[in-house]
């Protein structure tokens, strides 16, 4: 009875008691928020009809802002957090959610609520020079036969970019009045020298990707699961389903499903109860994605 005592003593001081469950929290501090995220699985809300939750931000409790959690909390940023009087927390991908109804008074008392205009950076002319030679770089190789057809729709986007790089490149070496002086040509270079460092990485990390066979193989499962439409099907069903020459063994299929299974085609369900001894155990079962049953 003692040993019997002990184990059961050993097995309580393992038990985790869940937190009471909420949803909204009002009138807290970025610690406070901290700990709730932690409490409520990375989820939670800020909701209030007034604009409290910005004085707090801007440090009515400790006299100056900290705004890091919410941004995190904006952002899905991993958020770790290590107190002397406390176990550290932990959330890899945390959620805030903030709904304030506020008064104009409220607003018009944020900083820089009188700035009306927005402030808009510009080139020196040799820097729109550097800009426009880089954008017709990527304009001829965005066709079919170019070096970036494997990525057009990343590489579209790399002009834009490298504008905004130049822009955080100008203002990090003008902080006080960078808004008040144009881009300099050796700003924009070193913006498109970044560009064409990304672009290579980008080339070689899509490269990569294409090169997986498991992807080819997904791709082949995908196409049968959206002609047949099943709402459920096992692993066996599908092998049966397929022709040899793709999959000649059952489990030549395991990349394929655990790729569809990551990128949310189908799920895994819990496998029945097992009622007796001995025999075959059940084929996995997987529940496919409503766009599957619908043929999207």
């Amino acid at each position: 009875m003692t040993a019997e005592a002990v184990e059961l003593a050993q097995a309580a001081e393992e038990l985790t008691i869940p937190s009471v469950p909420q949803l909204v929290a009002d009138d807290a501090t970025p610690e406070t928020i901290g700990t709730l995220l932690a409490q409520q699985n990375g989820r939670i809300s800020c909701m209030g009809a007034e604009g409290e939750l910005f004085d707090i931000i801007a440090g009515r409790y400790t006299g100056k802002p900290n705004m890091g959690m919410f941004l995190k909390g904006h952002a899905g940023d991993m958020i770790r957090v290590n107190r002397q009087s406390r176990e550290a927390e932990h959330i890899d991908s945390p959620a805030v959610t903030v709904g304030l109804a506020i008064q104009p008074e409220v607003l018009d008392s944020l900083a820089l609520a009188d700035w009306t205009d927005p402030a808009l950076l510009t080139l020196t002319p040799e820097a729109d020079a550097v800009m426009l030679a880089f954008q017709k770089v990527t304009e001829a190789r965005l066709g079919r036969d170019g070096s970036f057809a494997p990525i057009v729709k990343w590489a579209s986007k790399r002009d834009g970019a490298v504008a905004r790089i130049a822009g955080l490149l100008h203002l990090a070496s003008h902080p006080e009045d960078g808004w008040h002086k144009p881009i300099e040509a050796a700003t924009m270079a070193a913006a498109t020298e970044l560009g064409v460092y990304f672009t290579a990485h980008a080339l070689d990390v899509f490269d990569t990707m294409s090169a997986d066979p498991a992807h080819d193989a997904a791709l082949t499962v995908l196409a049968h699961l959206l002609s047949s439409r099943p709402p459920q099907i096992t692993k066996r069903e599908l092998f049966r389903s397929l022709r040899r020459a793709d999959f000649p063994a059952i489990g030549d299929l395991d990349p394929a499903l655990s790729l569809l299974e990551e990128q949310g085609w189908i799920r895994q369900q819990p496998p029945p109860p097992r009622t007796g001894r001995g025999g075959r155990p059940p084929s996995p079962r997987y529940e496919t994605h409503p766009h599957i049953g619908r043929g999207a």
